[in-house]
């Protein structure tokens, strides 16, 4: 990729970021280099850090993003990781989302560790989620599991029939194989969207717990 591209494509991710209203991209540095977006600096939140990630991702030819921000705490005195843990602790309490009493929450130096069992990947992505958007979290370690029953014979055909009824995905170019409870997904997709979205569709399978997104991001011409 020449210089040239990589100058047209870190414009198109300032643009987006900025255009993101989700993201405070006031301390916030890019920049690009064979395709690749790289940001520095520093956003408020946690979870502006995921969103930055998202919206460089979006830009047509990026093809992958180092992120290397960091979270400032916009509380003066920082919270401490008591008044962090009762945060958490309770926002998962009313999720409707989550199971009730499921969950565990450690705090450490503003990082969150998150333990128990769920039946879901969705649950434990949204407990995720749930502490990345608290105030004073710096990072989220997610160890909750799930459970390790034997998934379907025909897993592999339900997600490829996921696939075919999701519009925004070109099934004939994924390969999915199942191994125990691992589902891992090879081939070529035209977009970081389309990847995410398959990705979705694997975890939404029976007693899977892990699935390895290997699919290649080709962007059409």
């Amino acid at each position: 990729m020449t210089k040239a591209a990589d100058l047209q494509l870190l414009e198109a991710v300032r643009k987006e970021l900025a255009w993101a209203p989700e993201i405070d991209d006031g301390h916030l540095i890019s920049a690009v280099t064979d395709g690749v977006a790289e940001l520095t600096g520093e956003v408020p939140s946690l979870d502006q850090v995921r969103a930055a990630s998202r919206a460089a991702l979006r830009v047509k030819g990026i093809s992958a993003v180092a992120n290397d921000l960091c979270v400032r705490t916009p509380f003066r005195p920082a919270r401490t990781d008591r008044e962090i843990a009762r945060a958490v602790r309770d926002s998962i309490f009313w999720s409707s989302r989550v199971p009730r009493d499921c969950v565990q929450v450690v705090v450490s130096d503003r990082v969150v560790t998150l333990t128990g069992g769920l039946d879901w990947n969705f649950q434990r992505q949204e407990a995720e989620r749930i502490a990345e958007h608290t105030v004073g979290v710096v990072r989220v370690d997610n160890r909750i599991t799930l459970p390790d029953h034997p998934v379907a014979a025909d897993a592999a055909e339900r997600i490829r029939d996921a696939f075919e009824r999701t519009a925004l995905l070109d099934a004939d170019g994924i390969q999915v194989s199942v191994a125990g409870n691992e589902v891992i997904l090879r081939g070529t997709v035209s977009s970081h969207a389309e990847k995410a979205d398959a990705g979705r569709a694997a975890w939404s399978t029976p007693y899977v717990t892990s699935v390895m997104n290997l699919l290649d991001v080709k962007p059409e011409s």
